[in-house]
């Protein structure tokens, strides 16, 4: 099996940024798969407006590829999300901090919500 037909990446430790950090290291074909030009689109898991203790995907988690993406000069970068039915999705995503990560990133944000 080559690297690039691996589909699971696992790594176990306490310092999600340098975690993530590695598995972009580990994942060498993802440094010739996306180039600048490319639009990238990431979701990650909120359904309800709870910090991430609460089991929302932490945003340290999220901010560590769109660092790493950007370093390879990728720029258009989107975070999509939809919580789940009743919830407000930017409600969600200001309690859980993914409201920093857009600012600091100039992100497009995406509400994939029903309504």
């Amino acid at each position: 099996m080559t690297d690039k037909n691996k589909a699971v990446y696992v790594i176990f430790g306490e310092q999600p940024a340098f975690l993530m950090a590695t598995l972009f290291k580990k994942i060498t074909w993802l440094n010739q798969a996306i180039t600048a030009a490319d639009r990238v689109v990431i979701k990650p898991n909120l359904l309800v407006p709870r910090v991430s203790k609460s089991g929302a995907t932490d945003p340290i988690l999220v901010d560590q590829p769109i660092f790493e993406l950007r370093q390879r000069g990728v720029d258009n970068i989107t975070l999509a999300e939809g919580a789940w039915l009743g919830a407000d999705t930017w409600q969600a995503c200001r309690v859980c901090g993914y409201d920093r990560l857009i600012k600091k990133y100039d992100l497009k944000f995406v509400d994939l919500g029903v309504g």
